[in-house]
């Protein structure tokens, strides 16, 4: 479900699906961008139904499918031949990834015109993209075998840093060592730090007006010479705690 890491302040918690859809989306994205999206034949063909509107959306996007690692052609009245899908969605079931496809661009308008750009087509793309990406990644608790695990962070740290999946999730989130410590009931080390000054000052406070009220009754001479030494010991050991203290 999660991937645990060791920060320098703390933990960091990764989805590990979250990851996942970021980095087949971002690599996606950059294939088509490139116009070196590869292919994944398939050993046997997969059949998909498609209804009669479909079947004109992908007669009318060939073109833009092939473009995205897709080698799909109409196959007689009501359905689709797969031949192939994009390498790095390989795993994913065909017939899956090819109806998110179709259902996609029969909802925006992603057939581009002889003079349509790339850059034009992306906002839709990218949609196309996530979707694909959300479909094909691996699934909250899925159990990883180690390696997979490195695969996905080495992944993270091969493209550019963004907190959320694409869909909008986080991604990550950062546990510090004070919220981990109250979790766990123990005192963060800042914590003890500012608890041991703030003892030793109270400490410090109190011995101080010790040796006041001693000073007073000797001045008086209702002090006694016993009084006069605990006055100089309370004293020194006000000293001794203001060591360290910078504003002491």
């Amino acid at each position: 479900r999660y991937l645990v890491l060791e920060a320098e302040q703390g933990l960091v918690l990764v989805d590990q699906p979250a990851a996942h859809e970021r980095i087949l989306y971002e690599h996606l994205r950059g294939a088509w961008l490139d116009r070196k999206v590869e292919r994944q034949g398939l050993l046997v063909p997969e059949t998909l139904e498609i209804g009669s509107r479909v079947a004109v959306v992908l007669g009318e996007s060939s073109a833009l499918i092939d473009s995205l690692g897709f080698d799909a052609e109409i196959f007689g009245e009501s359905s689709v031949l797969i031949r192939a899908i994009p390498a790095l969605l390989s795993g994913t079931d065909p017939r899956r990834l090819a109806g998110d496809l179709l259902d996609e661009l029969g909802q925006v308008d992603l057939i581009p015109e002889a003079s349509a750009s790339q850059t034009r087509m992306l906002p839709d793309a990218d949609r196309l993209f996530a979707t694909l990406a959300c479909h094909s990644a691996r699934r909250f608790g899925d159990h990883l075998p180690e390696a997979e695990q490195r695969a996905i962070l080495n992944g993270l740290d091969a493209i550019a840093w963004a907190p959320t999946c694409p869909h909008g999730p986080p991604g990550a989130a950062h546990l510090g060592l004070t919220a981990l410590a109250g979790r766990l009931g123990r005192q963060h080390t800042g914590q003890i730090r500012r608890e041991s000054t703030r003892k030793s000052t109270q400490r410090q406070a109190t011995d101080l007006q010790k040796a006041a009220t001693v000073d007073r009754a000797v001045a008086t001479g209702r002090g006694s010479s016993h009084e006069s030494v605990s006055n100089e010991t309370a004293v020194a050991r006000a000293a001794s705690d203001c060591t360290g203290i910078p504003w002491c």
